[in-house]
């Protein structure tokens, strides 16, 4: 059987959450939900391409979200327009949320994902 290729497109935002106790909480959320479950999925029978544009300061961190899966590809995650995506979720209770996006990812362009055509999914966010 062939390996399997899918690439996940969308942003990677680094989401501040402040909890309804007050609690701050910084992560990157968005597509390294699914690209880390489609990397575990796949392990040893796929590979994974998130494709996204990020803020040069986050490069680093968000590579080592996916460093653990030798599966994940990031020749996708672009850092040349320096431009991501920032949220800020303020939780009044535990159920209802407030949510603000401060910045925006420059938008991904037909050239950017054209190295990834040959992929047997797109999954987009």
């Amino acid at each position: 059987m062939k390996p399997y290729k899918i690439a996940v497109v969308g942003p990677i935002p680094k989401d501040t959450i402040t909890t309804h106790r007050g609690e701050v909480i910084t992560k990157y959320g968005c597509i390294t939900h699914p690209t880390i479950a489609l990397g575990k999925l796949l392990e040893n029978i796929g590979t994974v391409y998130p494709i996204t544009h990020i803020f040069k300061k986050d490069k680093n961190h968000i590579l080592e979200l996916f460093r653990p899966f030798k599966n994940i590809h990031t020749e996708g995650v672009f850092t040349d327009k320096d431009q991501g995506t920032i949220v800020e979720l303020n939780f009044v209770d535990q159920n209802n949320r407030l949510e603000k996006q401060t910045a925006n990812m420059h938008p991904i362009t037909p050239n950017e994902v054209k190295p990834f055509l040959d992929v047997d999914c797109f999954v987009f966010v």
